[in-house]
């Protein structure tokens, strides 16, 4: 089926993206074109203190 090939390419395409840039970075919008931040979205992940219950 088509959707199982585009499956199996969507990962193979994930793979060497992380492979390439880790496995935190993400594509980020810059004006006109597109910029790999190798931070990704880091800067707004709770961190484990946030996440303490109280």
């Amino acid at each position: 089926m088509a959707s199982d090939f585009h499956t199996s390419r969507k990962a193979e395409a994930d793979r060497v993206f992380i492979d390439q840039h880790g496995p935190d970075a993400s594509i980020e919008r810059d004006g006109g074109g597109w910029m790999i931040d190798p931070r990704g979205r880091v800067g707004i992940r709770p961190q484990p203190e946030q996440l303490a219950l109280f």
